[in-house]
């Protein structure tokens, strides 16, 4: 599948089980794309990403209850999570349209990114961002390279 195509880490599998319970849960079918992904992988890590044209960092495709818990919390708007960003943003399918946005969770903005699982997939950029950015954190102000490893042991 072309989501695991760069994936540096994958996950178990969901079971059809799973795929139907969470359906239910939230009270939307998923894409026919995202069924798939999930029976081959339940969220996937991207080592080196980014996506869009500032290009935002860009940490992977979230697993099913990581995207169910992120749409309850946030449900109000009409996306469903299926990636994340740099911490503080998601890359989400509308629930009416299927297309796909970048969505700020500080600023509760979305930008539209694509139409189709392969166009969002061919705007991440595989090769890498500017790791010498800096971001500002708890910890105080550090490289997007540091954030980056940081982020990755917290989500492991």
């Amino acid at each position: 599948m072309i989501i695991l195509d760069f994936a540096t880490k994958t996950f178990p599998p969901c079971t059809m089980e799973q795929i139907q319970e969470g359906e239910q849960r939230i009270g939307i079918p998923f894409p026919e794309w995202y069924v798939e992904f999930l029976l081959q992988s339940n969220g996937a890590q991207y080592e080196y990403g980014s996506v869009g044209e500032e290009t935002v960092p860009f940490l992977g495709f979230l697993g099913l209850e990581d995207s169910i818990n992120v749409f309850e919390e946030y449900g109000e708007f009409d996306f469903f999570p299926i990636g994340s960003c740099d911490g503080f943003a998601l890359i989400c399918v509308d629930t009416k349209s299927n297309k796909f946005y970048y969505f700020d969770v500080e600023l509760s903005e979305k930008k539209y990114l694509a139409d189709t699982i392969s166009e969002l997939v061919e705007l991440i950029n595989h090769e890498s961002y500017n790791y010498n950015l800096r971001v500002k954190t708890e910890l105080g102000e550090i490289t997007l390279e540091e954030y980056h490893k940081l982020l990755l042991k917290t989500n492991s």
